[in-house]
């Protein structure tokens, strides 16, 4: 009797490692759908830039910062296509 009961507690504590609840994946955004929810990307940003050491290199992150950086290039290139030079810059 005290066999066995050893047996189902040594059992019971080796199977408590194989059910531990593993974390939930949070959902990958791509670059383009941070381009069309500029809401969610700029709260993804907000995120990782309080936590960088933990977040930064995740995938949502990189993709947000991805697509920020594809927001300002356009707005560059917009304004670069219609800039014309002061006077004051001509000889």
């Amino acid at each position: 009797m005290k066999n066995k009961i050893i047996y189902l507690l040594l059992i019971s504590v080796a199977l408590t490692g194989c059910f531990e609840e593993t974390p939930k994946k949070e959902e990958v955004h791509t670059v383009a759908w941070f381009l069309e929810h500029q809401d969610v990307m700029n709260t993804t940003l907000e995120k990782c830039s309080n936590n960088p050491g933990e977040l930064l290199q995740t995938p949502n992150c990189i993709n947000a910062i991805e697509a920020r950086r594809t927001i300002t290039d356009r707005q560059l290139s917009r304004g670069l296509d219609t800039f014309t030079p002061s006077s004051a810059w001509k000889k």
